[in-house]
């Protein structure tokens, strides 16, 4: 792309080049993931490019963003559903604790109703 002028550039790759920036911002703010801010813009430059080659895009800036807030969201779900499934198939932790459990407790307590009941 960079060695292409901009007149001879398809409006998707001119508007890209122009707002690059702002278009990993985007995705940065969304995904809130800097190392793959860089793969995302580009998979968002790819799938608007062939998008292009495919249809009519009106507003190539406006479209960009779009494509870029959707790659974002997608990766975000995706993150999400591997933690889920992380969770999921990790063995449950007990927790240990010199606390006595709810149980200890309710029969200790019947334990001292009836001490009070034969000491009295």
């Amino acid at each position: 792309m960079s060695g292409k002028s901009e007149k001879n550039m398809s409006p998707v790759e001119a508007a890209f080049l122009r707002y690059e920036n702002a278009i990993k911002r985007v995705i940065s703010r969304i995904t809130r993931s800097s190392p793959e801010v860089e793969d995302l813009a580009q998979e968002t430059f790819l799938k608007s490019f062939m998008a292009e080659r495919r249809t009519s895009i009106e507003n190539a800036k406006s479209y960009l963003f779009e494509a870029a807030r959707n790659v974002a969201r997608s990766e975000r779900t995706k993150r999400a559903r591997e933690i889920i499934q992380e969770m999921e198939e990790s063995p449950r932790l007990e927790v240990y604790s010199d606390e006595p459990s709810i149980e200890d407790v309710v029969i200790g307590r019947e334990r001292f109703a009836i001490f009070c009941e034969a000491v009295s």
